[in-house]
């Protein structure tokens, strides 16, 4: 499962943020979109629930969205599952 968390624009550039909750999701995704997660940064959400991993994830993911805070401006907050 998938789902869009959040869309904003950045310097007129747009930039989504997709939490991937299931491997098997990206599968379901159409190839232009798998194009820009191969291409593009991303974090991928540990496997197995081990508190280190876990921990590390949202360290880095804090530490991603604080080094944008000042450029983010929220356009919607849509949570709309991909099936």
């Amino acid at each position: 499962m998938a789902r869009m968390e959040a869309v904003y624009s950045r310097d007129g550039e747009n930039v989504l943020f997709l939490v991937v909750l299931e491997k098997l999701a990206i599968a379901k995704l159409p190839f232009s979109f798998m194009d820009l997660i191969e291409n593009r940064s991303y974090l991928e959400f540990p496997d197995n629930e081990d508190n280190d991993e876990v921990a590390a994830f949202r360290s880095k993911l804090g530490a991603t969205l604080k080094s944008r805070e000042s450029d983010i401006r929220m356009l919607s907050l849509n949570s709309t599952p991909i099936e």
